[in-house]
């Protein structure tokens, strides 16, 4: 039985990116009214409109201080305002606005009380200049080649959190809109890929938010019927009122159904979601939701990956030191890279290894950084039934021990635990108990079960508590292991209750004579080994510098964090940690890695070393030890202000055929090489209509930061996604120079022409007069027209022809298609009375 119990709720993850969340770092410098204009006129903000032609500069209208030192700027623009902060070490833009202009005389009370919050981290920054800064920065690392791949299921749907999709979401007293919130964002996506449901299910209680007390009414959803016609993959400005319409109630009623706490950036619990499908959406019961940490890394990419083997959309989540957020993992390479759609209208969408999610650019609810902490993901979405799952998620928060090392056979003894809880979507009525195991960890016997039926709701459970164990005399001298275990009411098999993976989920006993021994089960040392290491380029001081180093895992996994760490080489007590590089290194595994992260020290000489974790712990590392030799390294001053001047060494090039680009997915390379002075700033590729009567451009791809010395070559690769219609566009690549963008030389070489086909239609799989199936199929599609068929072809979601036949008969039609990879299709088939599409989805 339980002892000594103490029930509470468990800390629930709050999926939700504050407006501000300062990292620290050492030698930080002030950041001047220039430099604070220059980053003002390079942002673009959510359209990254850029006109040909002469850009007007950003115009001071605000300087927030504190005892003469600046806080922050606001700088007005030709349309809207960006709010630019005064210290380096934190995030360079705090808000913005794409239209109207910043007055400090008439701003609302809530935008007021923003600015405030701004000025009181600014502050506590400046009067901390002595913290190390612990940042997450982009990281390439090698991935595990699978030979198999699925297509990205969401295929063209690219949507995101403002208008249409938030036009029935709360108006803050500016008279602007609340953003949808990336939890139902992603809902929605993965709603939009089912087309379900038909209608919503219930009423959805009445509740208060917590930020800005808005009343959300009670709101029955029975009788709404969502109407999947009108609603389109994709939105913009040639999109009708009637289709705008169509969206907004869906993203309403997600944001709802889990407690949207709204806001210039909404967020809500990722727990809740799974509950909310079923409540009032429809989807099947069995969905889980399952935290990241306790599975291994061959264990959750296995998950997910069957997850979209089924053609099921994963709902994912993640954090960093500034919030979190929300996103739909659809896809996965041959490589091993999954795809992420992350709900900002295609921004940054393409390939990444689950444990580095750190996107180039990001949209609404956004960060700094990347989101490798705190994964969660819910898995098993769908709207028809799937087979019970037998396990829930009952987990431990560490590792089982005893109150002590030996008592007597007669003896009892307790075996204590920290957190132990209720992760699963639903319910838990059962009964949890120590199974005694031999060293195998085959269960011999169970004790210590409670009497009554225990009932925890998901994410419930109890902070701390015990078992008492007394060990039968049947039980003979040996070596065993106690494991926490739980049985499910009205069944009759045991599951191990769950660790995280740098815990281990049992502990020792060993039974001789008239004696028990007990101990704790620990993980072995970290033992990583750098293999290699190479810096890339020059260093300078609080600029950019590029490393590539190898390591290999000789221990336990391991799924911390890796840290340069610099040491003087004048004075060895002058020491500076580089940023965090989360990482999940499985055991006997090799990864490379290569990063960009900024050079925290003065010029000079210094020692450079590769740290890792002692204790394998990222969320609590207070210990680093070396992996690998020590690299003597020299730093340079940092680059005095000049004129870059990029060259392209090639003509631009998109993957695949230009003329049937998909949308979804655009990747774009580019050879860079620099004749001028250092550049350490953005390039983007702007698009403009082919037609000469649209002069501006009409948004942007591959906007990231990269830097390139003088003299340098690199090559840089852009993916991205777009949400314009169907048309001829041009791509042309520019690079930020002080106040302005400049267009990459040659020019011949700086852009290049693209077709983007007609959007697929969320619509277009239902089809009267024609039958496909079996839907989903893996080899044969059979195909019953009404009629005689001409031809028929399959297309894949950006409009390109796969497969074309030419039956010329009626009856059922064999296609085979055992040889397309795993995805969505489109099939149009034409016959003597009609043209009919539809979809299927290839297993």
């Amino acid at each position: 039985m339980f002892d000594s119990i103490k029930s509470n709720r468990v800390s629930r993850i709050f999926t939700f990116t504050l407006c501000i969340s300062l990292a620290l770092s050492l030698y930080a410098k002030p950041r001047t009214l220039q430099q604070a204009q220059q980053i003002a006129n390079g942002f673009t903000g959510n359209t990254g409109y850029l006109k040909k032609g002469t850009r007007v500069p950003a115009r001071l209208a605000y300087t927030r201080s504190e005892a003469s030192q600046p806080l922050y700027y606001v700088f007005n623009k030709d349309a809207g305002f960006v709010i630019v902060s005064a210290d380096d070490r934190a995030p360079e833009i705090l808000g913005y606005s794409d239209s109207g202009s910043f007055d400090i005389d008439s701003l609302p009370d809530n935008f007021r009380f923003l600015l405030g919050s701004y000025a009181t981290e600014l502050e506590a920054l400046a009067a901390s200049p002595e913290v190390i800064d612990l940042p997450v920065k982009s990281v390439e690392r090698s991935a595990q080649a699978t030979g198999k791949s699925v297509a990205p299921l969401l295929g063209s749907i690219l949507w995101d959190q403002s208008s249409p999709y938030n036009d029935l979401c709360p108006v803050m007293d500016n008279d602007m809109r609340t953003a949808v919130g990336c939890v139902a964002t992603a809902m929605a996506q993965i709603m939009g890929y089912h087309q379900w449901p038909k209608k919503g299910t219930g009423t959805i209680p009445a509740y208060t938010t917590t930020s800005n007390g808005f009343e959300m009414p009670e709101t029955n959803i029975e009788n709404t019927y969502y109407d999947w016609e009108h609603i389109t993959p994709i939105y913009n400005n040639k999109s009708t009122a009637e289709e705008k319409a169509a969206i907004a109630p869906l993203m309403y009623h997600c944001g709802l159904s889990v407690r949207m706490d709204y806001g210039y950036e909404s967020g809500a619990y990722s727990i809740d979601v799974p509950i909310a499908l079923r409540q009032y959406f429809d989807y099947n019961e069995n969905m889980a939701y399952l935290t990241r940490e306790y599975y291994t890394k061959a264990e959750w990419d296995s998950i997910i990956r069957h997850e979209l083997d089924e053609n099921r959309p994963v709902y994912y989540s993640g954090s960093n030191e500034e919030g979190g957020h929300a996103f739909v993992c659809d896809g996965y390479d041959t490589n091993g890279l999954f795809h992420i759609n992350w709900g900002w209208s295609g921004l940054s969408n393409g390939y990444f290894i689950l444990s580095n999610l750190t996107p180039l650019a990001q949209g609404t609810g956004g960060s700094s950084s990347g989101y490798n902490r705190g994964q969660a993901a819910v898995v098993g979405i769908q709207p028809q039934d799937m087979p019970v799952r037998e396990e829930y998620e009952i987990q431990l928060d560490t590792a089982l021990v005893a109150n002590v090392e030996e008592v007597g056979r007669d003896e009892s003894f307790l075996t204590i635990f920290k957190g132990l809880w209720n992760r699963d979507a639903r319910s838990f009525s059962g009964y949890i108990g120590v199974a005694l195991c031999n060293q195998s960890g085959e269960i011999m016997d169970v004790f210590a079960l409670n009497e009554s039926l225990l009932t925890l709701d998901p994410m419930y459970g109890f902070g701390s508590g015990s078992f008492i164990i007394n060990i039968p005399e049947s039980v003979p001298d040996g070596r065993y292991r106690l494991y926490v275990v739980y049985r499910v009411e009205g069944e009759t098999d045991y599951h191990f209750v769950r660790t995280p993976v740098n815990e281990y989920n049992y502990m020792n006993m060993t039974v001789s004579g008239d004696k028990i021994y007990l101990s704790g089960v620990y993980n072995e040392p970290v033992n990583l080994q750098q293999d290699s290491f190479e810096i890339l380029g020059n260093l300078y001081s609080n600029r950019e510098g590029k490393f590539r180093y190898t390591v290999t895992n000789h221990g336990d996994e391991y799924v911390s964090g890796l840290i340069l760490l610099w040491r003087s080489a004048a004075d060895e007590n002058q020491i500076a940690m580089g940023a965090i590089n989360p990482v999940v290194i499985a055991s006997g595994e090799t990864q490379t890695f290569e990063i960009s992260e900024t050079v925290p020290v003065e010029p000079g000489e210094y020692d450079l070393m590769l740290m890792c974790d002692y204790y394998n712990s990222i969320d609590n590392i207070f210990r680093i030890q070396s992996i690998g030799d020590i690299q003597r390294v020299t730093v340079h001053e940092t680059p005095a202000e000049g004129t870059p001047d990029l060259q392209l060494l090639s003509p631009l090039t998109i993957e695949g055929d230009n003329d049937h680009v998909n949308r979804a997915d655009i990747r774009m390379t580019a050879r860079i090489t620099n004749k001028g002075a250092y550049f350490d700033n953005s390039i983007a590729a702007f698009i403009f209509s082919d037609s000469e009567e649209e002069q501006g451009s009409l948004g942007y791809l591959g906007y990231q930061k990269v830097v390139v010395d003088t003299n340098e070559e690199v090559e840089v690769k852009m993916s991205d996604a777009l949400t314009l219609g169907e048309g001829t566009y041009l791509a042309v690549l520019y690079y930020l120079n002080g106040f302005e963008w400049v267009q990459f030389t040659p020019y011949e070489n700086s852009y290049i022409y693209f077709t983007l086909g007609t959007p697929t239609g969320l619509n277009e799989a239902e089809s009267d007069n024609l039958a496909v199936y079996p839907n989903p199929v893996q080899e044969t599609l059979y195909v019953r027209p009404a009629g005689e068929v001409v031809d028929l072809a399959i297309y894949d979601l950006s409009g390109r022809e796969l497969l074309r036949l030419t039956p010329e008969t009626d009856g059922v039609i064999q296609v085979p298609v055992a040889d397309l990879q795993a995805g969505t299709y489109l099939l149009r088939v034409r016959t003597n009375q009609e043209v009919k599409t539809t979809q299927f989805i290839k297993k």
